[in-house]
């Protein structure tokens, strides 16, 4: 799980409230431990600190077992699709048998 922070460069007035509030409370603890230190604490303390309601009494886990559901789907991001426009700062992603690659070129 990761919180987009600064996917997109959309200013702060143009985000939805939630949305803004979730990446101040991320910038304040930036370096800093949230809950057990699992990736999902920060998310999920940074929305029952607002007033959003607690993932775990949300829905059951979707499509798999592990898969939270924090809200509404906003995009499916593949490898050859790139869908990034409905990502705003302060989005949740929720990653599954996912690959990061970074390849440099030596000159």
């Amino acid at each position: 799980m990761i919180l987009a922070l600064a996917s997109l460069p959309v200013a702060p007035s143009k985000l939805p409230p939630l949305n803004e509030k979730i990446v101040a409370y991320c910038e304040a603890r930036l370096g800093m431990r949230v809950g057990t230190g699992q990736c999902a604490d920060l998310a999920q303390q940074a929305l029952l600190t607002f007033g959003a309601a607690d993932r775990r009494r949300r829905a059951p886990d979707a499509p798999n077992a592990g898969d939270y559901v924090w809200g509404r789907r906003i995009a499916t991001l593949v490898a050859d699709r790139r869908e990034v426009e409905a990502i705003l700062p302060g989005d949740l992603l929720q990653y599954r048998d996912v690959v990061f690659e970074h390849r440099t070129r030596l000159s």
